[in-house]
């Protein structure tokens, strides 16, 4: 693989080595904001939305505004157009004779949290959490070797997800009334473990972001590490979201007005990875996905078509090449026992300027005719509005977003390996879409699974409405209102076949209140439910703002105020929390 990339990256660049080019090769991440707003204005002139497949190399984004005609912008948004241009024109800070183009950059953010329930002790409970929070220091290199290439690297300081996970009290850096950004100052003052290391914080999984980006006008290929989003959703995303912390990768994409290729492959730690860097960690996890965009009927109509595949192995077998096929079906594959394929489709629709209507549709199992009843169906769907309008020297957004998806989306797999004990409960777990985030804090490694795909995962209903208005780099004001119903199902959840004494399970639907499949929930042999949990329902109301105090300077406010009924879908166990993140950050 390592020596097929290099052969096409060493062809590529004398091919086109005898062209002229302006390198563009600079790769924008998923949380730079850079989307968001070439998004808001392409609906601000009436056009489907972009494309959503990040990161997204300059090339492409140029491309992109070079679709919108600043002159048919209303008169109140022609600045903002201005604004989008010089988001993505990057110029090295130092450039040299040879060709070669460097630059530095620290960002240092101080940040501090506070919540009024330390019941809500972990990552996940947090509405801006681990993925939202900025590193206390974070040091950049960028270059630009000659007019094809890019290389990016970063050093962060930061806190880790989490330690002493397995104490009663619950996670350490979220246990607590009050935190910091601040590793040390963090582990003296509010957070310290048991073992009494004030540095069991500390983050030394780095970097994050570290890559190579090689291509050209209509074409880019990476390889290394950054976070993947795949759609236009507000909430996530049902094949690929930006809230799985980091990928490592290899991805190639084409891109053009009516037509955009992608191809990534990512690997992850197998499902028997251990919270030790003394054993070995045989096996893998691989997704591989693909996703063909089109534009069509005058810019109005955006139609996607998704497909992935996640394989997996936990004897140490080696990933096989054959399964990167770019026009393949990879459901055809046939591989059940260690893979679940996966299709998503996408459309969206601008009848006028400002406004865009949009949706997804996620096929995970369903049984064609003749197949029999073998597997529960399941399906994910997510649609939406969106608007903009310009006003007052500011662009006011507005979304509103409905998402559901069903108990079994992204965690089938069946039996690994092969038996014929038709009663045998190793049921499978960790065989889907979900993948071990593994981080390392001192001599602790920390192993947190996640969903690559939903944010919110499996068998959960969901509303969400958001309100923005920005003033394009003074200040930035958002309100959001989220409603979510989360069932007993998650990426733990068991899995089987039906087969044999489960030919007969019921099916169930979001929310679930028992699993089918898990001995405790469900006695397959009488057809009684023995135990049963309790939906948990979240509404959300989130204030945030941020505000440009001077050039490189700005401060930033999130207040979160958080009402669960039957927490972790225990019944009666009803919380509330007041969350609220405030930080300042420098750029230099």
């Amino acid at each position: 693989m390592k020596k097929a990339l290099s052969v096409f990256l060493m062809v590529s660049v004398l091919l086109t080595s005898v062209f002229a080019y302006t390198n563009e090769q600079k790769i924008y991440s998923v949380d730079s904001g850079v989307y968001e707003a070439m998004e808001t204005l392409f609906i601000l002139a009436g056009r489907s939305l972009p494309s959503s497949s990040g990161p997204w190399s300059e090339a492409e984004l140029q491309l992109m505004l070079s679709y919108v005609d600043k002159d048919s912008l209303p008169k109140s948004a022609q600045s903002y157009y201005d604004y989008v241009k010089s988001m993505i024109t990057s110029d090295p800070k130092q450039q040299y004779a040879d060709n070669l183009g460097m630059q530095f950059g620290l960002d240092a953010a101080l940040e501090a949290y506070y919540h009024t329930n330390t019941k809500f002790n972990d990552y996940d409970k947090w509405f801006h959490s681990y993925t939202d929070r900025d590193p206390v220091l974070n040091f950049k290199f960028e270059t630009w070797p000659t007019d094809r290439f890019y290389g990016y690297f970063e050093f962060a300081v930061q806190n880790c997800i989490g330690y002493d996970v397995s104490k009663p009290a619950g996670n350490g850096l979220y246990m607590n009334a009050i935190n910091t950004n601040l590793p040390v100052v963090n582990g003296i003052l509010f957070s310290t473990p048991s073992n009494g290391d004030i540095l069991a914080d500390f983050d030394w999984t780095v970097p994050y972001r570290a890559f190579v980006s090689a291509g050209g006008e209509h074409w880019n290929v990476m390889a290394g590490r950054d976070k993947l989003s795949w759609g236009a959703g507000e909430s996530g995303n049902l094949m690929l979201s930006s809230s799985f912390p980091k990928h490592t990768m290899v991805r190639f994409n084409t891109f053009f007005e009516k037509f955009k290729y992608s191809l990534v492959t990512a690997m992850y730690p197998a499902t028997g990875s251990e919270e030790s860097q003394y054993h070995s960690l045989d096996g893998f996890k691989a997704l591989v996905a693909h996703r063909l965009e089109f534009n069509m009927l005058q810019n109005k109509v955006g139609l996607v078509v998704n497909e992935a595949c996640m394989f997996w192995s936990v004897d140490g077998q080696n990933f096989n090449l054959g399964q990167i096929n770019p026009f393949g079906f990879m459901h055809n594959e046939y591989v059940a026992g260690n893979g679940n394929s996966l299709l998503v489709f996408e459309g969206n629709y601008t009848p006028v300027k400002g406004f865009n209507v949009y949706g997804q549709f996620a096929l995970d199992e369903f049984s064609g005719p003749g197949e029999g009843r073998t597997n529960p169906a399941a399906h994910g769907m997510l649609a939406g509005v969106k608007g903009a309008y310009a006003l007052d020297g500011g662009i006011l957004t507005a979304s509103l977003e409905f998402a559901k998806t069903d108990p079994f989306l992204y965690i089938r797999g069946l039996h690994y390996k092969e038996t014929n004990d038709e009663h045998n409960d190793d049921y499978a777990v960790g065989y889907g879409y979900d993948a071990l985030f593994r981080t390392i804090s001192c001599d602790r490694i920390i192993l947190e699974r996640m969903f690559v795909t939903y944010k919110y995962g499996n068998d959960v209903i969901l509303f969400d409405g958001k309100l923005n208005y920005e003033i394009p780099s003074v200040a930035n004001f958002g309100f959001e209102a989220m409603f979510l119903e989360h069932g007993s199902m998650n990426a733990n959840s068991k899995w089987h076949m039906y087969r044999k004494q489960y030919d007969d399970a019921p099916d169930v639907s979001t929310p679930t209140t028992f699993n089918p499949f898990e001995k405790d929930d469900y006695d397959p042999s009488t057809g009684t439910i023995i135990n049963e949990h309790a939906v948990e329902k979240s509404v959300v109301l989130s204030l945030t703002a941020q505000y440009q105090i001077a050039k490189g300077l700005s401060a930033n406010l999130a207040a979160d105020y958080m009402i669960v009924k039957n927490m972790n879908n225990v019944a009666d166990n009803n919380q509330n929390d007041l969350q609220i993140s405030l930080g300042i950050k420098y750029s230099l």
